[in-house]
């Protein structure tokens, strides 16, 4: 056991390949003496006169006897100096000899180990069963089943490099020195991998799978010698895809899955021993698999390979470096591709890693979710709306899947934005308010208060009620302009939100109420406009508070804004008022509002908004006495608190879903609007392109006929006709000829 144990350690050291150089040179210099001697025997007319080499005892007696080399060497011999040559060459040997000894030295010095010290000495049987490739195998597995594997790798690499001698027969050579795949080249390849379902055909198909995905390399001349395989035809290349997504998950699951476990429910169990074994195998699928989403633009493959991924997830299970590359590339793609599709599919195989691969992987799809939502929604627009949408509904599922974690990333990152706007109040300026008041920041508070909904229980999110609302409420009063005003109505509809989800109080209505007191609805605002009406009523039709966080100064001066604005605060309130209309103590809860609305209609100078305003009262004078007339025959004081809750309950309910589906239908109405206005604009832009060209010729082709034209044409002249008015040019136009009478008239639009 000690004999064996010394063997090893011998060769770990890396002295067996040191002893095997220095055994080389001595032979190879012994090889060169034995040549050169007899090459001066054959030369020599007299027999040789060497006597053989003496003992080590007699080693003075027999160097006295030796005869000189001069002696036995005739004249030609000794002109041509061939004995210089040779001493040479033995001195040079010898030199190389002792610093090969001399490197050997230090390294084992160094090299010692703790249990048992080696000096790198070894014996003649030691280096011979050293090199026995059978005590090699034994010594890097330790195992007779390691040592059948091992055997079995070296046949099949054996077969296939025989195979791959045969195809490069076969297959067309490039001028680079790679191989073209042909369509029979990749059917042999497919047959080995698939039907006979070997490792060596799985091998040599994942390479040229590989080097498909990869031909956008093959130009680059630092990765000469890694794409071996070239494939040219578009034909072999579809079949390449199609069937190694579709057909290499089952040859995978036979050479790595249990025996007891089946792939028909694709929840069979992965053998940790035998995916050691293929485990680069199976890393380049998914490094190319990545690849591929990576780079890749078009849907159709994109779509393609996120579908068939579903059979491949149980075996990146005991890898967590390739699921996390995998992860990074389909969060890539979910907050990139505008095609709900494609976004659709990335997310599920997001899902479908984060419930298969162990635990702490969970987390780490929860905070790179919402990391990459809240670095992809920097602006909302309508063509963005979507998606960001869709990005946000993905978020609250994927935060569903585990409460525990869910709420502790959720409350980190609430604290961070709480940060922001305490940085914010304690040291306002320039940049602190443009740190909160922008769209990333709104786009993180919508997605927690819809994270927070969608789980309101006491035993789920319940706990962060409070503080997101503190948080919402904040920004409503930072946002105290008009010009933030969209900023303040985003906000209120969230807390809204949360009262409903949750059945808990959060008054909106001092909030709402506050936009009445800005400068343009108090009681000396009467509907005038801004100088040149006509123009900012343009601009404003342009306008859409659901898009925007906050006014252009153009829009601040438009009355259609105003009316905007208006419009969407008694919408707000009106929406308050179905929030807690079933709640016991509406009554009282109504008063300041109908106070405030009161003391708005005698002030107002303007007829429509003061209807809006008497119309909003008159409800809620409406519904507080049928609250009323409901609660007079309760029998129930204020600390009856669980009874007091049940008060109305059933009717509370099926407004709270009558309210959430209108908001529902109200959402999707707005994303088929913006879909719709995206697709006009794709289909009328290059009908304006050609417009513009066209107008842009007929401008240059007046200003040639202008210049053709030998009718000098005084600048001043035409200046001044451009500021005529049309009396004046009417008039000029009766002094040239006082016969012809020029009546009034309209430019067409054509003209204008």
């Amino acid at each position: 056991m000690g004999a064996q144990k010394k063997k090893a350690k011998f060769v770990a050291k890396g002295l067996l390949s040191q002893k095997i150089k220095q055994r080389n040179v001595k032979k190879n210099f012994q090889a060169m003496k034995d040549k050169k001697r007899n090459r001066f025997e054959r030369n020599s007319d007299a027999p040789s006169k060497k006597k053989p080499r003496a003992a080590a005892g007699e080693g003075g007696a027999a160097k006295k006897d030796e005869p000189d080399m001069l002696d036995e060497m005739d004249v030609d011999d000794f002109l041509n100096a061939d004995f210089l040559d040779s001493e040479n060459e033995e001195e040079a040997s010898d030199d190389e000899a002792e610093a090969a000894d001399t490197e050997s030295k230090p390294k084992t010095k160094q090299e010692k180990d703790d249990d048992d010290v080696d000096d790198g000495s070894s014996s003649e049987e030691e280096d011979e069963s050293a090199l026995d490739p059978r005590y090699l195998t034994g010594t890097t597995f330790g195992g007779d089943d390691d040592e059948e594997d091992e055997q079995e790798e070296a046949e099949e690499k054996e077969k296939e490099e025989e195979n791959d001698d045969a195809e490069q027969e076969q297959e067309e050579p490039q001028a680079a020195g790679r191989t073209v795949v042909t369509m029979a080249v990749l059917q042999k390849a497919e047959k080995e991998c698939f039907e006979t379902k070997s490792v060596s055909g799985l091998r040599r198909l994942m390479k040229i799978f590989s080097d498909a995905c990869r031909s956008s390399d093959a130009a680059d001349s630092s990765k000469e010698g890694e794409i071996t395989f070239d494939v040219q035809s578009s034909a072999v290349y579809n079949r390449l895809m199609v069937n190694v997504f579709r057909k290499t998950h089952e040859t995978l699951a036979t050479l790595v899955a249990l025996e007891s476990s089946s792939e028909d429910d694709g929840k069979f169990k992965i053998d940790d021993k035998k995916w050691k074994k293929y485990s680069l195998v199976i890393r380049r699928f998914f490094s190319c698999a990545c690849y591929l989403l990576e780079q890749t633009t078009g849907q159709d493959i994109q779509t393609f390979v996120l579908r068939e991924l579903v059979h491949y997830i149980p075996f990146v299970v005991p890898c967590p470096k390739t699921a996390r590359r995998m992860l990074k590339a389909l969060l890539k793609l979910w907050a990139k591709s505008l095609n709900a599709n494609v976004c659709m599919l990335a997310f599920v195989r997001i899902r479908d890693m984060a419930l298969a691969v162990p635990f702490p992987f969970l987390e780490l799809c929860l905070k790179g979710i919402y990391v990459t939502y809240m670095r992809n929604t920097k602006f909302t627009n309508e063509v963005t709306l979507p998606h960001h949408v869709l990005m946000g509904n993905c978020v609250v599922e994927l935060f569903g899947l585990d409460l525990s974690s869910s709420y502790q990333h959720a409350f980190v990152y609430i604290r961070e934005l709480a940060i922001a706007v305490r940085k914010t109040i304690t040291s306002p300026g320039p940049d602190s308010f443009k740190a909160v008041l922008n769209w990333q920041f709104f786009n993180q508070l919508r997605v927690w208060t819809a994270v927070v909904c969608a789980y309101p229980a006491e035993n789920q999110l319940r706990a962060l009620v409070y503080p997101l609302s503190q948080l919402l409420l904040a920004v409503v009063r930072l946002s105290s302009t008009l010009r933030f005003a969209p900023l303040r109505f985003h906000c209120v509809k969230l807390l809204q939100q949360l009262a409903l989800a949750t059945n808990s109080f959060i008054p909106t209505s001092p909030a709402l109420l506050e936009v009445l007191q800005l400068e343009p609805f108090r009681s000396s605002y009467k509907g005038t406009g801004k100088k040149g009406g006509k123009g900012a009523s343009n601009s404003a039709t342009e306008v859409d508070l659901e898009l925007c966080v906050k006014l252009s100064k153009t829009a601040l001066e438009a009355k259609r804004v105003h009316d905007q604005v208006i419009v969407r605060l008694f919408e707000l309130l009106q929406r308050e008022c179905d929030v807690y209309k079933f709640n016991v103590a509406f009554p009282e809860f109504a008063v300041p509002l109908q106070l405030t609305l009161n003391k708005f209609m005698h002030a107002c100078a303007v007829p429509k908004w003061k209807a809006q305003a008497r119309g909003l009262s008159d409800s809620i004078k409406k519904r507080a006495d049928w609250i009323r007339s409901k609660r007079s025959g309760l029998e129930l004081s204020p600390k009856d608190t669980a009874q007091l809750d049940d008060f109305l309950r059933a009717e509370r309910d099926a407004a709270v879903k009558k309210l959430f589906e209108k908001d529902a239908t109200d959402l999707q109405e707005k994303l088929d609007a913006s879909a719709e206005a995206t697709k006009e604009k794709e289909e009328d832009s290059p009908e304006q392109a050609e417009d513009e060209k066209k107008k842009k010729n007929k401008k240059r082709n007046k200003k040639q006929r202008a210049k053709k034209s030998g009718t000098p044409v005084d600048e001043e002249t035409v200046a001044k006709v451009k500021q005529m008015s049309l009396k004046e040019f009417k008039k000029s136009v009766a002094e040239v000829d006082a016969a012809d009478e020029v009546g009034d008239f309209n430019f067409s639009s054509d003209e204008e």
